[in-house]
């Protein structure tokens, strides 16, 4: 995760190494951030990892490959859905993985905190 300084345009490392490929970053009511993954790298066959060795497959695949083939995926080999929240620093202060994959969902796209409740999005399901 790179940060972004608006006024100097500097840019500087926020993140190093996240759990997996991050879709979206949204503030935390309490402070930090909650960072929702399209995909998570908990297992030896996450696709990140993966795909990461092979930029022209990588290319092919988010340019060209179908939404189902990605979940079918997913699916079998996916660890699945997770999401993070990091302090002010980039430091991990929460991790939540649905290892059992028990949400039937694929990722957890966001997260947004409202009350006591954490409400998480994802575009679509694992039975799509």
């Amino acid at each position: 995760i790179t940060r972004l300084d608006i006024r100097s345009k500097e840019r500087t490392s926020f993140v190093s190494n996240t759990f997996g490929a991050v879709d979206n970053i949204r503030r935390s009511k309490n402070g930090g951030y909650w960072v929702g993954l399209s995909a998570s790298r908990f297992t030896s066959s996450s696709l990140p990892d993966y795909l990461g060795r092979y930029p022209a497959l990588r290319h092919m695949l988010t340019n060209k490959a179908t939404l189902p083939l990605l979940l079918l995926y997913d699916k079998v080999f996916g660890s699945g859905p997770a999401l993070y929240k990091i302090d002010s620093e980039g430091r991990t202060l929460r991790l939540i993985v649905d290892l059992n994959k028990l949400t039937n969902t694929v990722s957890f796209s966001e997260a947004h905190e409202v009350g006591d409740h954490l409400f998480v999005g994802t575009p679509f399901s694992a039975n799509t």
